[in-house]
């Protein structure tokens, strides 16, 4: 597996399958990873204890056709053990996959309870075609004392591994807006926290492969309006963003055999 790794192919559902919703947080919430804090929301959970047992809360996608995921992307979850399944029907009770019990840890940059899953390592991504996927809880105790949610599950067709590590710069940058109100704390403004927090990942260095050039351009050509997933390959599952690019990139050629990439900024999504 790369140190880098993009997606910009997302499966896009056709239809949407939950176990228990809380009213205005629904199943089609979990698709929509530019908002991870919307996210979905079940109803079995009671003072941070899911009832009924392991898997008794799980939201899940109708994908349309049968497809074998090359990644999948878990963000923003409450929940520290789940699992992903596949299936052929909307039940989730015909020619039925599941994969390890996945691990979710917050990571330091953000926060949240995030995983990056493909073939490397979690062996139900891409290892059988399946019509419907969910994700399920097999822990029954959520992180923050609220119901299980899911701030976004996405499944990727395709990947982009840049097989060299940029390795001059790595920057991550944590992100939370905070308002100053008029009122008076200790002799200076009280002040109030109204955004929800992310991080800017800045990277920058040279490749020593031509080969990568087309590679690098497809996604630092993208729109900065446009989403992406960026993993970052270090040992944890949960450095694992979904981002649009910042500002102005500087490719060069400084060398013959060489290409340089200068301040490739991205900021996660909230």
């Amino acid at each position: 597996m790369a140190n880098f790794i993009f997606g910009t192919s997302w499966y896009a559902p056709s239809n949407y399958y939950v176990s228990t919703t809380t009213a205005g947080f629904p199943g089609s919430a979990a698709y929509d990873y530019r908002h991870p804090y919307r996210p979905w929301k079940g109803t079995a959970a009671t003072n941070g204890t899911i009832t009924g047992g392991t898997a008794s809360e799980w939201v899940g996608y109708d994908l349309g056709s049968s497809v074998a995921p090359v990644a999948a992307v878990i963000d923003n979850c409450n929940v520290t053990t789940v699992k992903i399944v596949g299936a052929t029907n909307s039940a989730f009770s015909t020619s039925v996959i599941k994969s390890n019990t996945i691990t979710l840890t917050a990571d330091p940059a953000d926060g949240k309870y995030k995983a990056y899953l493909d073939q490397d390592n979690e062996p139900v991504i891409g290892g059988a075609s399946k019509r419907y996927w969910r994700i399920e809880n097999v822990g029954t105790v959520t992180t923050d004392g609220d119901e299980m949610r899911v701030g976004s599950l996405s499944f990727f067709g395709t990947i982009t591994e840049w097989s060299e590590n940029l390795g001059e710069t790595y920057e991550e940058e944590f992100q939370q807006e905070v308002r100053f109100g008029s009122g008076i704390v200790g002799g200076s403004r009280e002040p109030k926290v109204v955004g929800n927090p992310g991080c800017t990942i800045t990277i920058g260095g040279s490749f020593q492969s031509l080969g990568l050039r087309s590679s690098v351009l497809d996604i630092l050509r993208l729109s900065e309006g446009v989403p992406f997933m960026f993993y970052r390959n270090q040992g944890t599952t949960s450095q694992v963003y979904i981002v649009h690019r910042v500002g102005r990139v500087v490719v060069s050629q400084p060398g013959v055999n060489h290409i340089r990439v200068q301040r490739f900024a991205m900021e996660e999504v909230r």
